[in-house]
């Protein structure tokens, strides 16, 4: 028997960073899925083995280290299961922001629920695994909120289009808010009013709160987004950056400003960078 599951990436819309709980940064942001998929296929071992081959973009990682590996060893261990055949087919881009990691660790666990027929909440391993991971299994339109742990799920009812420019030096989330920590800038979280100003369809408002408060330390370490998002900036109606980087976006509401605005900025010598992207409710 195998099992096929996919999840989608994520683009934070907003990213409000508040303080810290313990030893994690408390946030709160604005999520949205979109339709960019990692896949895992799960196959039954009569041993307890850990296998994993990889498919698209690489992950570089020593089994041990692959966060596939490590969700598939919890599950079993939590569950007393087999080992399992895993198969990642990979499409959203390492260290980009984009919620890559998060969104392997969640098709596993999903798959291996699924695979094995255990009824459980799936979530305590899935906080164990990742800040985010909790939004992953569920994704959508979503309020995150703490350390990113917690999720309500939203209606948001109408399509939204992205252009997502990759860098293909990523930067680790744990570097940029050590870098904030850095910098110490005192921030006032606007997630809230930028959710109600979505739900409005008010983007000249949403414009007007939405941010990204790691946005400034990630372009301390890759100083180059700063010339990027100016490229991105164009017709769309809302450029920002998405989790701790290194990924830009351009939001549209209209489909055919954003195919129109991605030829423009291919010409412009970013062939190969430039993701085309909708929601995902």
């Amino acid at each position: 028997m195998k099992v096929s599951q996919k999840i989608p990436a994520k683009i934070n819309l907003t990213l409000d960073v508040k303080g810290k709980i313990g030893d994690y940064h408390e946030i709160e942001s604005l999520v949205v899925s979109v339709d960019i998929f990692d896949t895992v296929i799960l196959k039954k071992r009569k041993d307890n083995e850990i296998a994993i081959k990889e498919k698209g973009i690489k992950t570089g990682c020593a089994r041990e280290e692959n966060n596939v590996y490590k969700a598939a060893n919890l599950f079993m261990d939590t569950y007393n299961t087999t080992g399992v055949d895993i198969v990642l087919k990979k499409n959203i881009p390492l260290a980009g922001g984009l919620g890559g990691s998060s969104a392997d660790i969640a098709a596993v666990l999903i798959g291996m629920k699924r695979l094995f027929r255990i009824d459980a909440d799936i979530k305590k391993l899935a906080s164990k695994l990742g800040s985010d991971v909790v939004y992953m299994l569920n994704g959508g339109f979503s309020l995150m909120t703490e350390t990113g742990s917690n999720s309500l799920k939203l209606k948001l009812g109408y399509p939204l289009y992205f252009i997502i420019l990759t860098n293909k030096k990523g930067i680790p989330s744990k570097d940029c808010y050590s870098r904030f920590d850095t910098i110490n800038t005192e921030t006032v979280s606007t997630s809230q009013d930028a959710f109600s100003y979505l739900l409005a369809r008010d983007f000249e408002n949403f414009k007007k709160v939405a941010k990204n408060d790691l946005y400034l330390p990630a372009t301390t370490i890759l100083p180059e987004l700063k010339k990027d998002i100016e490229v991105l900036k164009g017709e769309a109606d809302f450029v920002s950056m998405t989790g701790a980087g290194s990924s830009l976006f351009a939001l549209y509401k209209d489909k055919k400003v954003r195919d129109k605005e991605f030829e423009r900025i291919e010409k412009q010598g970013f062939k190969g960078r430039l993701l085309k992207a909708k929601i995902v409710e």
